[in-house]
């Protein structure tokens, strides 16, 4: 090639031209070396026309022997060539003309008019260009990506042929223009068959440009996430443009990509319609792992102008407007001060995410301050750059009503399916079944005004509606204001949500830093090998397999984990190959360090809004709520030895009042003189994922060192030209100029920081002190390179170089890094020994065995139409797949394979899945047999990979897993979800079967198994042949408990059948409620719990003693159910009457919690009975050979505290603030004390004090339907003024409060309390204990009950002070010489300790007393009536409270909950009880009782802002009944 110097401008680079005509130029300047270039207007006209016309040009003129002039002869021919048909021959697809700046107007985009010919007698015949127009553009975009790199000429295909392919349906158009052109021009792997289901798509057109300057297209690729620019513009206007790598060195003289600047001026042609470049992104480091070719730059041209008659009919928002104008409608971009924040900032248009449907003219747009930075004198801190450090960076506010709008389960704009996966296993934190709160965080983008704002949104019920709060650090592009009448596209873009965490793994940076910091190399090592002696169980364990699915499967396609769910067996050929693919795969992460660490997680980080956290403090919430202790913190890809935290996780109160009840985040103080993100390895709150770990021994190893603290210098401050300085093609030349500088030039600093850092820190590891000065010098070095590594992760958007010296470049590697085996070193690091661990470790095979088919479908007959159909139907597909597997991306081949899949559920629901499908399963179910038996026919030849398709095709799904309890725990296994006609899997550490599951209590069925359920559980032989269904079961074991004497043996007996056959269980006490009750709680379980030790079998509940003291959480954590609703402990002090039993008093949470679920419907598995053993002052027990507890006095004090203050802190940890804890007969100082300790921290209820009192006054309130007056009216006097006595009153004075409208203070004077030492009165004020002192009112001091009574007068006597026959003759004849009906009740229970009897209360009141007991008594014939008393037991309240709480996911335990309680049960009395003296309902009815005062009690806390459920139930009461545990048997797989 000639040159004429380099300071003389070629006029090549005026007009450039295609490389295919530069070429044949350069040809004939050799051949005709005597005359100089052609010049500029040579050049032009050139460029005006076809490739093909110019080459054939040039082709006679380098045949010509003599040439006068160059310019003449080429100007002569292609004026003689455009004159045939009076236009110029029409251009192809790849016009030589790239520049077109300086052409005049007939050089732009060809209109039609041009492109018709005259033939055939003067007959119209439309070009194949023109032709192209018409068609809609994926059409026209399909047919010319199967042309591949030919031009659009006559002898391609004719404009008429085109034409008859118009209206065809897209299928039918797919196979006519495959036929007819992609057969001969394009691969078979480069088909693109139609997906009649993809309308919800992104479709991404592609072109790629080769050296030369041509260009084929190829696509549409199909994606489910899309961009805004996309969204706003269509996908059709929107082209990925890929270059090709140049060859060669560029020079001052040699611009070697002029080519393709050529093309961003002048445009891509794709038929009649124009692109131009609009916007680059540097993918960053994941999109380098997918396209290492393209450095993960994606570039983007966008349609201008178009004459294709089929756009011609719209207008289109960009027609003549230049690309900086067209940016202005995104965002001002022209307020950026630099070029590489321009194209930085503008490509935030380029993040993949999901539109919140919101129309943004109605939202308020707010802009508050940032949280500043201060010392200790409170003046701003400055960082390096003399710019104040903010606590708030990245992070702003939502309101609640727009966050309610945000999907949720969003990750990088996709929808994740698997969380929905992970919700139905235990130990995955998952989003509740009742009600879908917001998302805590959001990570964004917003678009509003030219406004550009990047980061997170913290939900804040606070905010008025429709209101978003944004700082100046979110704040990416500003305003101009000279443009208030540019219209812009407002919009806010998810891109991810705070999603439920899965389990975290560590990395090997992480790994790194953690041994340096003190963890013992056995601490890594011992999680390696368990690790993978648990994959040894893969094929064998579904609860290993499930993992192994959830953990490295694909996070689209959970198939694995779908079949082991719904019970596949694991023997199944496919899935048992799937399940090698998951061990390979785990392995390999191994490799790397990504060790399972428990009670870890990866959260969205962003700042406190309440300002209560300290500096060493954070917040963490949950899927249990709030959790408190140390916990470490760290943030990937953090590199310095300071970048991991160990911070104190705080409960914050005030936190509610902004996020409600949403989850899944860390918060950060804004206290302190540096934000602790930034502390962390340079972090900020626009979306960062932080490591958190409460792991104990981690906590327990780890020393952390000092933070990261830059010792780079100040950034360069940018002084180049502003954007707004430029002129619109200097602009659009700069832009392209950084682009190409990106894709072809950039060098990769992170990642080479990255691994000379690894490579230094390797040796550091296991350096001793003997290698002092080496240990110095290697941490100097990676000191320098952690400053270029956080240096180069900021320097995009600063525009700034970072380059990495070459001392600090190391070229020997640890070997694990597998990078060059001949100069790798080995490594003796953790590291390497994780590597070489799993390297050595023998993989388990998984046992062998030939491709067969589920033995369940063998015998199913098959139609041979079916076979035959699908036969072809299923070679056809093979055929696609197998070019679709040719293609060589990785990236590119699974979309292409997904769509083939895709394409043929589409084809075989008539839909997109199962679930969208209008076809019946009646009608899918034979051909889905027939397809299953194709498939595996073929795969018993070539191999069990062929079964994929049956399963991808024929999804599998377990609609049965979904929670029955709204609101409440996840039902794991499906057992309450199932009706009698599903069929549920018998999990428990794997699938139940044969003998272990007969011995586990859950799902033995005893003789009730089916015979099907005997063969496929391996049963058979272990029962006697004979089937029982579980009625006759239920009849013959009453018959058998109604043979024993006494009541304790009944009581073991029961007990004997909770531990053997749960479900049974459950079944006989519901539906014997009234019988049995006494016997599994009051008054048996009394005398149950004084003979614990010796009729002790097997342990129910968690015993904690002060043996456990400081390692309460493990304990807790030793208890196999994860998922815990309801917690009742005792400490024994005071067991019902009867005293101090210590440890025995187990039997009273293990009852009380059997009542839970037989009556108010509580999944027993989401029951945890707690004995905290703290010694025992009973003198018999401590000398009792077979006392099971402590053999000490009674902790007291500070010690009693301090273990109750951790086992309450450990349930919070462990469970969450949702857990209620119902504290059990604790003594009157310490039941009062804890009460009053924990009601406004946790959710606690004491049954003594607060559920006596809901149920005696749910007896007095629907008593004045009998006394005919108001409770206001009534005068009371209590016999006892212990917990039951004082909570009794004061939720009457509380109800009477409400009921007169007056003071609680003015209520308590209706109300008088009587104890040990007589009437309680004002004198006695200074000896009283606290809890009394309310009651004492003003009175002469009266020394005994019946003295009280004929002072007081009372109309109302109860009875709680525990000492049985108080109430004499006397004080019922007293009582009833006072009233015409005295409402007298003896709550006292056992029997034994009741105040009275039934018969002596209706005796010597001769029948006019309205009586209740706290024990039961049998109905009482007096004077030829028969009076029924009623039992003012407890069991009527607290199962249905507690079945409230859990359905509204309430908090907090409210007073007003407890009158709703009280009046549900007196609204349940009949006019038929009444009229039997009774003033409560029949106990038979107990679970519709229940359910009315869950539905009560939860409306109330919804009522009072305390419910975790949102949104509430439209009919409570139905939630509540559909809530309930059903003990029904279930079919078994």
């Amino acid at each position: 090639m000639t040159t004429t110097g380099c300071d003389e401008v070629s006029p090549r680079t005026e007009i450039v031209l295609l490389g295919s005509v530069e070429t044949m130029l350069e040809k004939i300047y050799g051949k005709h070396n005597h005359h100089p270039p052609i010049k500029v207007e040579t050049r032009r006209k050139l460029s005006s026309i076809s490739e093909e016309l110019a080459l054939e040009t040039l082709r006679k003129v380098l045949n010509m022997d003599y040439v006068k002039t160059l310019d003449g002869i080429i100007m002569y021919f292609v004026n003689n060539a455009a004159t045939v048909d009076g236009s110029p021959r029409t251009p192809g697809k790849k016009s030589c003309r790239l520049f077109q700046a300086d052409v005049s107007l007939d050089l732009e985009t060809p209109s039609p008019k041009f492109l018709r010919r005259e033939e055939n007698g003067g007959s119209k015949h439309i070009s194949p260009l023109l032709a192209l127009g018409e068609l809609e553009f994926n059409k026209a975009f399909l047919l010319l990506s199967y042309i591949g790199g030919e031009s659009l000429v006559e002898e391609v295909i004719s404009g008429d042929e085109i034409r008859k392919w118009k209206d065809l349906p897209m299928v039918e158009y797919e196979a006519e223009v495959w036929n007819r052109l992609g057969q001969r021009y394009c691969p078979p792997k480069e088909r693109r068959r139609p997906l009649e289901g993809d309308s919800g798509k992104t479709h991404y057109y592609q072109c790629h440009v080769a050296p030369d300057g041509s260009y084929k297209f190829k696509g549409h690729l199909l994606e489910n996430t899309g961009t805004l620019l996309h969204k706003v513009l269509g996908d059709d206007n929107v082209l990925t443009v890929k270059f090709d790598k140049m060859l060669g060195v560029e020079t001052y003289c040699n611009d070697l990509y002029s080519t393709y600047k050529g093309i961003a001026k002048n445009g891509i042609m794709v038929g009649l319609r124009r692109y131009r470049f609009f916007v680059f992104k540097d993918g960053g480091k994941e999109e380098k792992k997918k396209d290492v070719a393209t450095k993960g730059v994606k570039c983007y041209f966008i349609r201008t102008d178009s004459t294709a008659s089929n756009d011609m009919r719209n207008p289109y928002i960009f027609s003549g407007k230049s690309m900086h104008e067209a940016r202005m409608h995104f965002m001002h971009v022209n307020t950026l001060s630099s070029l590489p924040n321009y194209m930085a900032r503008f490509s935030l248009i380029l993040s993949k995410t999901k539109t919140l449907e919101v129309d943004m003219t109605g939202i308020t747009f707010e802009q508050i301050a940032d949280i500043h930075c201060h010392d200790q004198d409170g003046k701003d801190v400055l960082d390096k750059n003399g710019k104040p450090c903010i606590h708030s960076d990245g992070t702003g506010y939502i309101s609640e009503d727009l966050a309610r709008m945000c999907p949720v389960n969003i990750f990088k704009g996709k929808s994740m399916r698997r969380n929905n996966i992970q919700s139905k296993i235990p130990n995955f934190e998952g989003q509740g079944p009742c009600g879908q709160e917001p998302p805590l965080l959001i990570q964004f983008r917003m678009f509003y005004n030219g406004y550009a704002v990047k980061g997170t949104f913290l939900t804040n019920k606070k905010l008025p509606p429709r209101t978003v709060q944004v700082r100046p650090s979110m704040i990416k592009v500003t305003e101009d204001r000279t443009m208030s009448n540019f219209s812009t596209f407002n919009s806010l873009e998810v891109v991810t949500t705070s999603n439920p965490p899965r389990n975290a793994r560590l990395s090997r940076n992480l790994v790194a830093l953690l041994s340096y910091g003190g963890v013992p190399n056995d601490f890594f090592l011992n999680i390696l090998r368990n690790t993978l002696e648990e994959s040894k169980t893969i094929f064998y364990s579904e609860r290993a397999a499930f993992k192994a699915a959830i953990n490295y499967g694909d996070l689209d396609d959970q198939d694995i984990a779908e079949m082991i769910l719904v019970g596949i067996p694991l023997d199944e050929p496919y899935l048992k190959d799937c399940l090698c693919y998951l061990l390979n795969t785990e392995r390999n992460a191994l490799k790397a360090g990504r060790l399972p660490i428990d009670e870890s997680y990866y959260l969205m980080g962003t700042v406190d809004p309440t300002g209560k956290l300290k500096e060493n403090e954070v917040c963490v919430i949950l899927e249990s709520g709030q959790i408190s202790g140390d916990v470490l913190v760290y943030r990937n890809p953090g590199l310095h030895f300071g970048d991991i935290h160990v911070l104190k996780a705080t409960y914050v109160k005030a936190l509610e009042d902004y996020v409600g009840n949403s989850k899944y985040a860390v918060f950060f103080p804004q206290k302190g003189p540096r934000s602790l993100g930034d502390e962390i390895a340079g972090g900020d709150f626009d979306g960062d994922m932080y490591f958190i770990s409460r792991n104990p021994k981690l906590l327990e190893y780890f020393k952390p060192s000092e933070p990261w603290v830059s010792s780079s210098k100040p950034s360069k401050i940018y002084s180049g030209r502003k954007p707004s300085e430029l002129s619109q093609e200097e602009l659009e030349e700069e832009l392209f100029k950084m682009f190409l500088k990106a894709r072809f030039c950039k060098r990769d600093v992170i990642g080479m920081a990255a691994d000379c850092w690894l490579g230094i820190m390797d040796p550091l590891l296991t350096l001793g002190d003997e290698s002092a000065k080496e240990k110095y010098e290697r941490k100097k070095n990676i000191l320098k390179l952690i400053d270029i590594y956080y240096d180069a992760l900021d320097a995009p958007k600063k525009g700034a170089k970072v380059d990495l010296p070459p001392d600090l470049e190391i070229k020997n590697f640890p070997h694990y890094m597998e990078r060059d085996p001949k100069r790798d070193f080995r490594s003796t690091s953790i590291l390497g020994l994780i590597f070489d661990t799993v390297d050595s470790h023998n993989a388990e095979e998984p046992p062998p065995s030939e491709i067969s088919k589920l033995w369940y479908f063998e015998d199913e007959p098959v139609p041979k139409s079916h076979m035959d159909k699908f036969t072809s139907w299923y070679e056809n597909y093979r055929a696609e797949m197998s070019q679709a597997m040719k293609e060589t991306d990785k990236v590119k081949k699974k979309q292409l394979t997904n769509e083939v899949i895709q394409r043929y559920k589409q084809d075989f629901y008539g839909a997109a899945g199962f679930e969208d499908s209008n076809k019946s399963l009646e009608e899918l179910y034979p051909q889905a047999l027939a397809l299953y038996n194709i498939v595996y026919d073929y795969a018993f030849q070539e191999g069990v990979s062929k079964c994929a398709f049956v399963w991808k095709m024929e999804k599998v799904t377990n609609s049965d897993l979904k929670s029955s309890v709204d609101g409440g725990v996840v039902d794991v296994y499906g057992e309450d979800s199932a009706t009698i006609e599903h069929n549920i899997t018998p999990w428990s550490l794997s699938v139940s079967s044969g003998y272990s599951l007969l011995r586990d209590p859950r799902y033995n069925k005893g003789l009730a198994f089916t015979e099907k359920e005997r063969d496929t559980h391996y049963l058979r032989g272990l029962l006697p042949p004979v089937v029982l269904d579980q009625k006759l079961q239920e009849k013959r074991l009453m018959n058998n408990i109604r043979q024993y004497q006494f009541s304790l043996q009944k009581y073991m007996a029961l007990t004997e059948l909770q531990e053997r056959n749960e479900r049974l269980f459950y079944k006989l006490l519901i539906d014997n409620v009234e019988e049995l009750l006494p016997i599994v709680y009051t008054p048996t379980v009394g005398e149950a719990c004084q003979k614990f030790g010796s009729i002790f079998r097997r342990p129910q509940g968690l015993f904690i003693s002060l043996k456990d003291k400081g390692k309460i959480l493990d304990v807790l954590k030793n208890w196999p159910e994860r998922n815990i609703q309801v917690i009742v402990v005792t400490d024994g002090e005071r067991i019902l009457g009867l005293g101090d039993l210590g440890c025995q008093g187990m039997g009273i949470p293990v009852g009380k919690l059997a009542l839970y679920s037989a009556l108010g419907g509580v999944r027993p598995s989401a029951c945890l009975p707690v004995t905290i053993d703290v010694g025992t002052n009973n003198e018999k027990l401590l000398n009792d050979e077979f006392y099971i507890g402590l053999r000490q006095k009674r902790a007291t004090g500070q010690e009693y505290s301090e273990l109750l203050n951790e086992f309450m802190s450990a349930v919070k940890q462990n469970y969450g603030e949702k857990v209620l804890i119902q504290f059990e007969d604790f003594a009157n100082h310490n039941a009062f004390e804890l009460l009053a300790k924990y009601r406004d921290t946790h959710l606690v209820f004491n049954d003594d004090i607060q559920g006596t009192a809901s149920v005696v006054l749910a007896g007095l309130v629907s008593a004045q339907k009998l006394t005919n007056s108001p409770l206001a009216e009534h005068t009371f006097l209590f016999l006892g003024a212990g917990e039951a006595g004082t909570g009794i009153a004061e939720l009457i004075a509380l109800y009477i409060s409400k009921q007169m409208n007056g003071s609680v203070e003015e209520s308590r004077k209706k109300i008088w309390l009587v104890d040990s030492k007589g009437l309680i009165v004002n004198s006695r004020k200074d000896s009283l204990q606290d809890f009394k002192k309310p009651w004492a009112h003003e009175h002469e001091p009266v020394k005994d009950l019946l003295g009280a009574i004929k002072a007081i007068k009372p109309t109302v006597l109860i009875g709680s002070s525990g000492v049985g026959r108080s109430f004499t003759k006397e004080v019922i004849e007293a009582m009833s010489s006072i009233n015409e009906r005295p409402l007298i009740m003896a709550l006292s229970n056992p029997t034994t300790q009741s105040e009275c009897t039934a018969e002596e209360a209706y005796t010597w009141s001769k029948g006019r007393a309205i009586f209740a007991s706290g024990s039961p008594f049998d109905p009482v014939e007096y004077e030829g009536n028969v009076f029924v008393s009623t039992q003012a037991n407890n069991a009527y309240i607290f199962p249905g409270f507690g079945l409230g709480l859990v359905i509204s996911g309430a908090i907090r335990v409210h007073d007003d909950m407890l009158l709703a309680a009280a009046e549900a049960l007196a609204g349940q009395v009949s006019k038929e009880n009444y009229e039997k003296g009774m003033i409560y309902p029949s106990f038979s009815a107990i679970r519709k009782i229940s359910a009315h005062i869950a539905a009560n009690v939860a409306t109330k806390a919804y009522e009072l802002g305390l419910a975790g459920r949102l949104p509430r139930p439209k009919d409570i009461v139905k939630c509540a009944e559909s809530s309930m545990y059903s003990p029904t048997y279930r079919l078994y797989r």
